[in-house]
């Protein structure tokens, strides 16, 4: 009795061990869970690698190739058309290029020119009459004084004036002279210049006006007390621009 309960114990505990065993070939051969970290990085890179390799060759078929400049204006050329309102356009770009870029050699504003314009100089000319004497109380022309002046020689006058020297010697009286336009017959209105008391002195007549066209003028003289009397040095004074 005793000798079977030793065999029957020896084959349960037999059992148990091959029950072992077949758990643990088991555990070990399809449940892997110890896996190693550098089996891990391999197997990623080997599965990363066709797919990089393969979205590289995808994104390289589906970028289209860049043309040269002078590919893309031949191809340009031979198929494409410029309508009207693309004509009209590229003239738009093309003036406000002009007018943005100095290198373009168009003015900033083909709209407006500056001019410098100098100012106007006001020029001073003196026309010379010379002069002459009398001992008459009325007024005598002194054709030796006769000028002609063509006002429109001097450009636009601005001022004119008769300038002369009186003499009396003897200081008696009053001396006058005047200025006469012999060509229209008439005097030059404020030309007159009038003397008394001193020996000598220069005079200078009012803002006198001188017609346009060519004019024949004269001086004319008087004394009042019928005394010596003489002008020298009478001329005309132009300012104009």
């Amino acid at each position: 009795m005793e000798r079977n309960n030793g065999l029957t114990s020896m084959m349960l505990f037999m059992l148990i061990l091959v029950i072992v065993n077949l758990c643990v070939l088991d555990f070990k051969l399809f449940r892997p869970d110890t896996v190693k970290l550098s089996d891990v990085a391999t197997q990623q890179n080997l599965s990363l690698t066709p797919t990089v390799s393969s979205s590289l060759s995808k994104s390289s078929t589906s970028v289209p190739r860049v043309q040269s400049l002078s590919e893309s204006l031949a191809g340009s050329a031979n198929s494409y058309t410029c309508p009207v309102t693309c004509l009209d356009t590229i003239r738009e770009a093309t003036r406000s290029l002009a007018l943005t870029n100095p290198a373009i050699g168009s003015p900033i504003n083909p709209t407006q020119t500056v001019q410098n314009n100098p100012p106007a100089v006001l020029r001073e000319s003196y026309v010379p009459m010379g002069g002459g004497s009398t001992q008459k109380n009325s007024w005598t022309d002194l054709m030796s004084s006769d000028t002609t002046i063509d006002a429109r020689l001097y450009g636009t006058i601005q001022e004119a004036y008769f300038m002369a020297q009186l003499n009396n010697p003897t200081q008696n009286g009053i001396i006058e002279a005047q200025l006469y336009n012999v060509t229209d017959n008439n005097l030059v209105w404020n030309s007159t210049l009038t003397m008394s008391g001193p020996a000598s002195q220069s005079l200078t007549s009012g803002k006198i006006t001188l017609p346009a066209g060519m004019k024949l003028y004269r001086i004319r003289l008087r004394s009042g007390l019928e005394s010596p009397a003489s002008i020298e040095n009478a001329r005309i004074r132009i300012l104009a621009y």
